[in-house]
C-alpha cells in the first residue's frame, strides 16, 4: 500500500466550477438584504446532498476528513491529436483534467467545508491499483483559444494542443499527485476547499496506464479548530444559499459547525477566494 503526501496547492485548475456561479447568483440576489434578516428567513435546515455512488464520506470531525473513491468503469477511445494517433480515457461524469499539452486524464472533483482557522494537508492512499494498458498513448489536454465574435464579444473555446515535450519525455507516472487540495477561501460564513482526485496515472514513455480502483483521501487540520456549541452552527444562511451549500458540500452536516459570522474570522487565515 502506497501512501502519498501532498502539500496544499493554491493555483486554480482548468476545470470550471459551475456551482460557484450558482452560489454567487444567490449572493447577487440577496446583496441588498442585511445578513441578520436573511438568517432569520430560514425555516429549516435543508437535507444534505445524496451520497455519490462512487464516493463515500468515512469521517468528518475536528481532526480530519476521510473520503474513499471507488472509480467507475472506464473506456479507452482512439483519437487523433496534433502529434498523431492517441487515446482518451473516459469515465461517465468525470471531466478531463490537466493543463494544455499534458496527458488528459479523468478526474473526480468534490467540495468540502473546512474549519475557518485550520491549516490543511492532504494525504492519498491507493487501496487497489491495476495496470489497465501497456501501450497507451495519452492525448494531450486541449488549450483555450480566444475568439472574437460580433460586436466585439470575446469567448474562449477548446482547441487541440501539441503535447508538452517535457512531460511526455519523463519516464515516470503522471500526474505525480493523485490528490490535490485547493483552498477556495471563505464564502460568507463557510470556508470551502476543493478536492481533485486523480484515479488514473500514465507513464508517457512506457505507455503504462495505471487505474486506482479504490483511493482513500484524508484532509487533516492543523492549528486550533473551533466549533459552535453543541455541534451546531451559530450561523444559518438564506434559504437559497443554504440549499446550495447543502447540495454542494460532501460533508455539509459536519461543516456547518465550523461557520462564523463574517466579522469574526482573521482574514489572513481565511482569504476570500479569487473567482
Amino acid at each position: 500500500m502506497n501512501v502519498m503526501n501532498f502539500s496544499i496547492q493554491l493555483p486554480r485548475r482548468r476545470i470550471q466550477q459551475a456551482w460557484l456561479g450558482s452560489v454567487l447568483a444567490v449572493i447577487l440576489v440577496t446583496a441588498g438584504v442585511p445578513h441578520a434578516v436573511l438568517a432569520q428567513s430560514v425555516a429549516a435546515t435543508p437535507a444534505p446532498m445524496s451520497a455519490p455512488a462512487d464516493m463515500q464520506l468515512l469521517a468528518s470531525d475536528a481532526t480530519h476528513i476521510v473520503i474513499e473513491l471507488t472509480t467507475p468503469d472506464f473506456q479507452l477511445v482512439d483519437d487523433t491529436g496534433l502529434d498523431g494517433p492517441c487515446q482518451q480515457v473516459t469515465v461517465d461524469g468525470y471531466p478531463q483534467g490537466g493543463a494544455a499539452g499534458v496527458p488528459a486524464l479523468p478526474v473526480r472533483v468534490t467540495t468540502v467545508g473546512v474549519p475557518l482557522d485550520a491549516t490543511l494537508h492532504v494525504t492519498a492512499t491507493p487501496l487497489d491499483s491495476t495496470v489497465v494498458a501497456t501501450n497507451f498513448v495519452p492525448c494531450p489536454a486541449p488549450q483555450a483559444v480566444r475568439e472574437e465574435g460580433d460586436a466585439g464579444l470575446v469567448r474562449y473555446v477548446e482547441a487541440p494542443a501539441p503535447a508538452d515535450v517535457v512531460v511526455y519525455a519523463q519516464d515516470a507516472l503522471y500526474p505525480a499527485d493523485v490528490a490535490v487540495l485547493d483552498d477556495l477561501g471563505r464564502l460568507r460564513s463557510q470556508r470551502l476547499a476543493r478536492l481533485e482526485l486523480r484515479p488514473f496515472q500514465v507513464n508517457p514513455v512506457t505507455g503504462t496506464l495505471l487505474r486506482h480502483t479504490r483511493l482513500r483521501v484524508e484532509v487533516t487540520f492543523g492549528g486550533t479548530v473551533q466549533a459552535a456549541s453543541a455541534g451546531t452552527s451559530s450561523v444559518t444562511e438564506a434559504d437559497g444559499f443554504e440549499a446550495q451549500l447543502a447540495g454542494t458540500l460532501l460533508n455539509y452536516a459536519a461543516a456547518r459547525q465550523w461557520r462564523a459570522p463574517d466579522d469574526t474570522v482573521n482574514a489572513a487565515a481565511a482569504p476570500v477566494p479569487t473567482l
